[in-house]
């Protein structure tokens, strides 16, 4: 929990999922390199495509987020929805969008959540909080 963390006055917070495994010591310091280089988030670099009951109902909550608050999204996020706009942005219908050549909504191309290290400071900004 990030407020937990930071009220027992951590900056940092390390999310790192219960099947996951660690296969060999870590060569550097990610809190010093996180410091040196200004990073607010760091995490493995691993995209992939999680199965679709684990992402069920969360392009549509950030349709929602995204249309409450008058938002465009940034980056190429209708890459991976068809159709690739703001209405492709449902649970998609097919199991794997692979097997079915007439898929629609997003398809659940993401960024690995399986080990993040967070900057507290930034997770509280009032930005971050909108």
């Amino acid at each position: 929990q990030p407020a937990f963390a930071r009220e027992m006055g951590y900056q940092y917070i390390l999310q790192y999922d219960s099947d996951s495994c660690v296969v060999k010591p870590a060569t550097i310091n990610i809190v010093k390199f996180m410091r040196d280089n200004k990073y607010w988030l760091a995490n493995n670099h691993h995209f992939f495509n999680e199965v679709s009951g684990y992402m069920l109902g969360l392009p549509e909550l950030t349709a929602f987020w995204l249309r409450t608050r008058g938002k465009q999204p940034v980056g190429p996020i209708f890459k991976y929805t068809r159709p690739g706009n703001m209405s492709g942005m449902i649970t998609m219908e097919a199991s794997s969008a692979g097997l079915d050549p007439n898929w629609k909504g997003w398809q659940g191309w993401m960024l690995s959540g399986h080990f993040l290290v967070i900057d507290m400071e930034w997770w509280f900004d009032r930005y971050m909080q909108l």
